[in-house]
């Protein structure tokens, strides 16, 4: 599946402290611990934030596009109902961390550790999530369309009123995964993961002799 890569260009270095939030595009933030910042309606548009951690940073109509996140720790923030547009989270810290509401299209998690994340009522279409660990996320009510899923440890994520059908979940770690019965009508699986699906769905397989 083709995701579209942030599209990055003439990119300026700047200081995330000695920047105004109407001057927060075309840069390159890094090597920075932002704290207690509140952000409103504002874009961040064709822009790298590079080996930084974000702490107590709050969002009120913000969009994110064209954005590469590397190496940084947002763990623990709340982005809920922000957008995302082309963006990448590439080897970053995202453990409890919440995406509340959020609309996301063509977005890639790639080596990202996710870990409590929370995605309920989120929208995604066109995204992927690459050797990633999603563990004990949550996917509750959870509109997905065009996902792909390439070597994700989603072990002890909850699935609920999250329709699943036609999304391929056979390169995924699915140990302990919750799942209504709606919800994995029409996924796709491997066929390992078939007898552990039928055991969290509480069915019991009885060998004839």
């Amino acid at each position: 599946m083709k995701i579209d890569k942030p599209k990055l260009k003439y990119l300026e270095e700047k200081d995330i402290f000695s920047t105004s939030q109407e001057e927060m595009k075309n840069a390159t933030f890094q090597n920075r611990h932002w704290i207690h910042e509140k952000l409103q309606e504002m874009d961040f548009d064709n822009v790298i934030f590079s080996h930084m951690i974000w702490q107590d940073i709050s969002f009120e109509g913000v969009e994110f596009i064209d954005v590469l996140f590397e190496d940084c720790d947002l763990s623990n923030i709340c982005f809920d109902n922000q957008k995302f547009t082309r963006v990448c989270f590439k080897n970053c810290k995202l453990v409890g961390t919440s995406f509340i509401g959020c609309s996301f299209y063509h977005v890639e998690f790639l080596s990202c550790r996710g870990d409590y994340e929370n995605f309920a009522e989120a929208t995604m279409t066109n995204c992927r999530f690459s050797e990633s660990q999603v563990t004990n996320a949550n996917f509750f009510q959870t509109k997905l369309q065009k996902l792909e899923f390439l070597e994700v440890d989603f072990r002890g994520t909850e699935w609920k009123e999250t329709p699943l059908s036609g999304l391929d979940f056979s390169n995924a770690n699915l140990t302990s995964n919750s799942f209504d019965l709606e919800s994995v009508k029409g996924m796709i699986i491997n066929s390992l993961q078939s007898s552990l699906l039928v055991g969290m769905l509480g069915v019991t397989i009885k060998d004839l002799l």
